[in-house]
């Protein structure tokens, strides 16, 4: 079960929780009332998000975990009373839909000898992501020796043959967004099936739709040097 924030945002919204927000007095008395202990009953996958969640929800009450799984809360009988119906509306609330984010990832060796003009590559963003790290374009040939692309949730990890990433999406202080990569991606593969350059592991951040040189490397002769490149896209 995904998505317990989105739910906890939904019961809210529905009020289930607007009896928490003050301590109650039992009427005609000057002083709160009694707290007690109750165990509920709570699915196993949801347990520890459950606790910190309503833990920071509902103020007058104490939440823990049970060696037997059961979710312990200690609080007014008044709250207590409006628990099983929060708890419930929480877990049963419809789980908010995913981010997806596109990862585009190319694999370009460029040197003196064979390949093509930045300007012939046939890619308009991996041109514009090499030029400011290829030095002089005019005496630098490129050649695009793979391609991979994947499609995965904000906060979810995903692989292909010769890529692995975990992405996630957040907001800048301007609420603008911004996209936070955990990068393993193989070497560039030559023609005869090596990878050259090594493995590249890296941590990013980049706008949506922003095209970046995540890895460098000079060959072992110096003739080549072998490019990493990375778009993500919502």
């Amino acid at each position: 079960m995904q998505g317990l924030p989105g739910r906890i945002a939904l019961a809210f919204i529905a009020g289930a929780a607007v009896a928490f927000a003050v301590l109650r007095f039992t009427p005609g008395f000057n002083r709160p009332e009694a707290w007690v202990l109750r165990a509920y009953e709570v699915p196993l996958n949801l347990q520890q998000e459950l606790r910190d969640s309503l833990s920071q929800a509902v103020a007058m009450a104490q939440f823990s975990i049970a060696p037997n799984g059961q979710l312990l809360v200690n609080a007014p009988r008044s709250t207590q009373k409006d628990l099983p119906d929060l708890i419930h509306n929480i877990i049963n609330a419809p789980a908010a839909e995913p981010v997806m984010i596109r990862l585009d990832i190319w694999f370009v060796a460029g040197g003196a000898a064979a390949g093509k003009p930045l300007e012939e590559l046939g890619s308009a963003p991996v041109a514009e992501a090499l030029r400011p790290v290829a030095g002089d374009a005019g005496a630098q040939k490129f050649t695009l020796r793979g391609q991979s692309s994947m499609r995965l949730a904000s906060g979810a990890t995903a692989r292909v043959e010769n890529a692995q990433a975990k992405a996630q999406l957040r907001k800048r202080s301007d609420g603008s967004s911004m996209i936070m990569l955990e990068l393993r991606l193989a070497g560039v593969p030559s023609q005869d099936g090596h990878s050259h350059g090594g493995d590249v592991s890296t941590q990013i951040v980049i706008a949506p739709g922003e095209t970046v040189v995540v890895g460098q490397q000079t060959g072992r002769d110096g003739a080549e040097t072998y490019y990493h490149i990375v778009r993500a896209a919502l």
